[in-house]
């Protein structure tokens, strides 16, 4: 299971998100040559229309870019190793977890901290450090 924060609680990755990191992880080792929709939904068995939905998104926040044609496809629009998980997630589930309380609460700081305050900074300290900090190459290598 692949979890993301948001909202304060630990869930697992949209099914774009998931479908996004795919697509990343295979064009991370295509060393630049262009990778048409077609090829990726064969190669990762995504669907073709959502596929295609999801790279013009990728494409329209910087992550690939998009060559038009007959010979047309995807690349990565900067090295792999630039291009971070937390990026990814960021654009796709958005940046929201990092100023919610876990457990709710809207005066939830450093000052005045809810119960589980230290423990959760920890956790989210080490998600940030051992996982959302990864690069897109550090993965593929693995």
């Amino acid at each position: 299971m692949i979890l993301f924060r948001k909202n304060g609680k630990l869930m697992r990755f949209n099914r774009t998100s998931e479908y996004a990191l795919r697509v990343f992880f295979y064009l991370v080792n295509q060393d630049r040559e262009l990778v048409s929709v077609k090829v990726l939904h064969h190669e990762l068995g995504i669907p073709y229309k959502y596929l295609a939905a999801l790279m013009r998104r990728l494409a329209g926040a910087g992550f690939v870019n998009a060559v038009q044609g007959k010979h047309g496809g995807y690349r990565l629009a900067r090295p792999g190793g630039e291009i971070t998980i937390k990026q990814v997630l960021d654009e796709l589930e958005g940046d929201d977890s990092g100023s919610i309380c876990i457990l709710g609460l809207e005066n939830c700081t450093r000052r005045e901290p809810c119960a589980l305050h230290d423990r959760w900074g920890a956790v989210n300290s080490a998600l940030d450090e051992h996982i959302y900090s990864l690069s897109l190459a550090e993965l593929a290598e693995k």
